[in-house]
């Protein structure tokens, strides 16, 4: 099992991930997300692709194909365990690496520890980690900048949808007196008080 942080779920994000970290050749099940559907296209990979149709079922009767093993694995090992009152963007990869570690460790997690401690290099590490920023405080300093420029987006996307949905209700509601006027009705029953 192995993991990778999208920015979106979008064809164009997820297709070249596949393509760059599953071997060609190989069967892919999944659901029927939409930016899944070219994946059995994808004739330079030759991928065998299986759907499960999740409205109708949780296995495909006719060839077998179901996805509950990785999406009990996601929902049970990995997003429960995530602490949403410390989550942080940032340290998404990091956790979820070591999750996954775990799990494919498990039973033999210290001796499997032991094993990577002893072909670790240091020097590349201190380095990796030096070049990335250091600190978490500057890395959720970050976090924060980017989660406020999120927000004030979302704000103005709401207000500008509100400005139009009033502004079509305005208009709306000219064209039906403009409409009444034309066709000499009384507009005093449509008053409310």
């Amino acid at each position: 099992m192995f993991s990778v942080i999208v920015k979106d779920r979008k064809e164009r994000t997820l297709i070249p991930l596949i393509k760059k970290h599953i071997a060609p050749g190989s069967i892919i099940i999944s659901d029927m997300w939409k930016a899944y559907k070219t994946i059995g296209e994808l004739h330079d990979c030759f991928f065998h692709h299986e759907t499960v149709n999740h409205s109708k079922t949780f296995k495909d009767k006719d060839t077998g194909a179901c996805t509950n093993t990785i999406e009990g694995a996601w929902h049970a090992h990995l997003k429960s365990k995530i602490d949403v009152r410390n989550y942080q963007r940032f340290c998404l990869g990091e956790y979820l690496s070591r999750r996954t570690w775990m799990l494919e460790n498990k039973g033999r997690v210290w001796d499997a520890l032991w094993d990577t401690l002893s072909t670790t290099e240091y020097e590349k590490i201190s380095y990796l980690r030096r070049s990335q920023g250091g600190s978490f405080k500057a890395k959720h300093a970050e976090e924060e900048k980017i989660r406020v420029v999120e927000e004030k987006k979302r704000q103005e996307d709401y207000l500008r949808k509100k400005k139009k949905r009033e502004q079509k209700r305005k208009e709306k509601d000219e064209q039906l007196a403009e409409s009444m006027k034309k066709s000499k009705i009384d507009p005093w029953w449509f008053q409310t008080s």
